[in-house]
C-alpha cells in the first residue's frame, strides 16, 4: 500500500489525551473546528465512569457467527419478493413515512429519505438471503419505536414495538433487519484501534460513543444472473473510507469480515480496515470537512499493545451492540 501525506489547510485538530492509568490512554481528536482541547476534555471526562458493560445481557440478543477473509467468501441469495411491514404495524409505517417525508432542516434539505435497503430474510451467516425493503420500513420496525406517539387511536400510549409484537403476533424475523457495515478501524498498521463519537442527528445510533459504519443499499442489479456481490460491497466500502476518513483505496486493506448477528438492532458485517495512516493523520485529513462532521464531530483511538480497549469498554458508555463487537475484537486480537 502507498501512504500519501495529505494535510488540511485550515489548521490542526484539537487533541485531548485521557489518562486511563497504568500507562494507558484514550485519545480524542476533533473533527469539528468548533471543538477545542478544553471542550474535548470536558466531553470525554463527562463520560468516564458511566460505562455499563453487561456482556451476559448483550449476548442474549447478539451472536458472533464467524469470520471470513472477504466478501467473496459469502454466498448471497436474493428473494424475488420485496419486504413488507407486518399488517399490525402498517398504520404506523404509513404515518411515520408521512412524518419523515415532511421533515426538513433549516436549509431546506431532508435528513431522511426512503431509500432502498437490503433486509436479511432469514439467519445471518456465510449464506445470506436478502430482500429489498425501504429505510422507512426499518424505522417502523425498530424495537424502541413507539407507534402510539404517531397513531394514538390505533396503538396504546407509551408501548414500544418490542412490547407490541406479542400482542400483534409479530416475530423478530418479520422486522426489517437491515444488513450493515461496522468498521473495525486499525490505523498505524494495526497498532491503534479507532472509533468515533457519532453525530446527534444520525438516523442510526445517534449521539454516542460507537464504531463507525455504513449501510449499503439494495442494488437493482442484485437480481441479474452473475451479479458480483464482492465488487459491489468493496465499492461501497471504498466510498465510505473516502467520505468518512479520506483514505484512498491504495492506503488500506480489508483483512477480514466478522459476521455479527444482532437480533435487536442491525445484523452486520464488521470490516477489519488496516491502514498505515495514523488516527492523528486521519483527523488532520477530515478536520473541518462537513461531510465527516455530519458523521462524527470527534474521533477516538487507543493502543492495541496494551489493555486500553478493555479499560474503555469497562468505563465508558459505548453503544451497546458495539460493546459486544469491540469485546469480540479485543479477545480475538
Amino acid at each position: 500500500m502507498i501512504y500519501v501525506e495529505r494535510h488540511m489547510a485550515i489548521g490542526e485538530p484539537a487533541v485531548y489525551e485521557h489518562d486511563l492509568g497504568n500507562g494507558m490512554a484514550l485519545t480524542a481528536y476533533a473533527v469539528d473546528p468548533a471543538l477545542d482541547e478544553g471542550a474535548l476534555e470536558a466531553l470525554v471526562r463527562s463520560k468516564d465512569g458511566k460505562g455499563e458493560l453487561d456482556l451476559p445481557k448483550t449476548s442474549k440478543h447478539m451472536k458472533y457467527v464467524g469470520t471470513v477473509e472477504g466478501f467473496g467468501d459469502l454466498n448471497f441469495e436474493i428473494s424475488d419478493e420485496n419486504y413488507e411491514v407486518p399488517d399490525g404495524l402498517k398504520p404506523f409505517r404509513e404515518a411515520l413515512g408521512e412524518k419523515l417525508d415532511a421533515a426538513r432542516r433549516a436549509d431546506g434539505s431532508k435528513p431522511f429519505k426512503n431509500g432502498d435497503i437490503a433486509v436479511i430474510d432469514g439467519p445471518h451467516g456465510k449464506n445470506i438471503k436478502l430482500c429489498k425493503g425501504g429505510y422507512y420500513d426499518f424505522k417502523a420496525t425498530e424495537l424502541q419505536a413507539v407507534p402510539g406517539d404517531l397513531v394514538p387511536g390505533q396503538y396504546p400510549a407509551g408501548k414500544s414495538v418490542r412490547e407490541l409484537m406479542p400482542e400483534l403476533g409479530i416475530t423478530n424475523e418479520q422486522r426489517a433487519r437491515y444488513l450493515c457495515f461496522t468498521f473495525s478501524m486499525l490505523p498505524d498498521n494495526g497498532f491503534e484501534f479507532g472509533f468515533v463519537q457519532r453525530a446527534k442527528d444520525l438516523g442510526i445510533a445517534p449521539d454516542c460513543m460507537a464504531m463507525s459504519g455504513g449501510t449499503p443499499g439494495f442494488d437493482p442489479d442484485f437480481f441479474k444472473q452473475g451479479f458480483d456481490f464482492e465488487r459491489f460491497y468493496m465499492k461501497s466500502l471504498t466510498k465510505q473510507m473516502e467520505h468518512e476518513y479520506k483514505l484512498d483505496s491504495s492506503e488500506w486493506e480489508l483483512t477480514g469480515v466478522d459476521l455479527i448477528d444482532d437480533r435487536d438492532t442491525l445484523p452486520c458485517m464488521v470490516t477489519e480496515i488496516k491502514t498505515p495512516v495514523s488516527t492523528k493523520e486521519i483527523a488532520k485529513r477530515i478536520y473541518g470537512n462537513q461531510r465527516a462532521i455530519n458523521e462524527h464531530p470527534f474521533i477516538y483511538s487507543v493502543s492495541t499493545e496494551n489493555e486500553s480497549l478493555r479499560a474503555v469498554l469497562q468505563r465508558f458508555p459505548i453503544f451497546e451492540p458495539c460493546t459486544y463487537i469491540m469485546d469480540v475484537i479485543d479477545r480475538n486480537r
